[in-house]
């Protein structure tokens, strides 16, 4: 998963080979969700037009922090391949209820949030080509994948998560079905009842071209 020595990653998809990159996962024993794998390039934070730490994004979802010469815009890569800097994050719910990634520069997975149940992703896309570029539906990992224009039709994400309580708070115990984006997920799973508190959050992120 580490660079090797003082060279850059160039395409490290064998980082979302036990995840199968952005996937949807609605089956199994342990239903968690959908996964997803982002990708974005390093740059350097001392490049112009850099203003702002938000806008500074040398680092992988583990902290760890791209070599000089692997960062866009830094004197080291300079006349390099762009594709060297790319950066590669896979996101996802194991079957303890936390919500991990693996980054492309840190070893392991690295936890996000306790208490996550179940991940549901949809991806706005552009179908009709329009100059907005703007979204036309939402669809999941594996209807986007079999369009013409595959990732690429994509200008936004909406995921929603469904969170649990770290302790039993209800008086009685019972079993609900949350809605996320469209998926009915019943909580907890089975014939199963429980006395925990459980919400339904959700985000839309928009897609720069």
């Amino acid at each position: 998963i580490k660079q090797n020595g003082s060279d850059c990653m160039v395409d490290n998809d064998t980082l979302f080979a036990s995840f199968n990159k952005t996937k949807d996962d609605d089956t199994g024993t342990q239903f968690t969700g959908d996964r997803i794998g982002v990708v974005y390039l390093a740059n350097d934070p001392l490049i112009a037009g850099i203003a702002t730490p938000e806008e500074v994004i040398n680092y992988d979802c583990g902290g760890s922090v791209v070599p000089n010469q692997c960062q866009i815009g830094n004197a080291a890569n300079m006349g390099r391949d762009a594709n060297r800097s790319r950066i590669f994050n896979a996101f996802y719910i194991n079957n303890k209820g936390q919500l991990n990634c693996i980054g492309s520069y840190t070893s392991g997975a690295q936890l996000i949030a306790d208490n996550i149940e179940n991940m549901q992703i949809s991806y706005g896309v552009d179908i009709d080509g329009d100059p907005n570029m703007s979204v036309d539906q939402y669809l999941d990992a594996t209807a986007v994948a079999a369009l013409p224009g595959g990732w690429g039709s994509v200008r936004s994400v909406q995921i929603a998560v469904l969170v649990k309580s770290d302790k039993e708070v209800k008086q009685t115990a019972e079993q609900r079905t949350y809605d996320l984006l469209g998926k009915k997920i019943k909580a907890p799973g089975g014939t199963n009842k429980d006395k925990f508190q459980r919400a339904v959050f959700s985000t839309t992120v928009a897609i720069e071209g």
